[in-house]
């Protein structure tokens, strides 16, 4: 899709929403938004401030070993750099 294409159906999907009086497109963007909402919250990558603060602090220390690699190293990891 072209951005021309993008931002017409971004400006019709802002319209919808924006018509008020269409309670069936405000209906559909809530149940939308809450079923995104409970999979965010179902994320497997939230941590409590406990067990943050335990992984920086493990972070840290294998900086201070020298573990852990730099930029470029990680470019020359990945496919897309290479």
């Amino acid at each position: 899709m072209t951005t021309t294409e993008l931002n017409l159906i971004r400006t019709q999907i802002i319209r919808m929403v924006c018509d008020e009086r269409n309670e069936k497109v405000l209906n559909e963007v809530e149940r939308f938004l809450a079923v995104n909402n409970i999979q965010s919250e179902n994320a497997p990558c939230r941590y409590s401030a406990e067990e943050l603060k335990h992984r920086v602090c493990q972070a840290t220390t294998s900086i201070r070993e020298g573990k852990g690699y730099t930029a470029e190293e990680l470019k020359s990891l990945h496919p897309c750099f290479v």
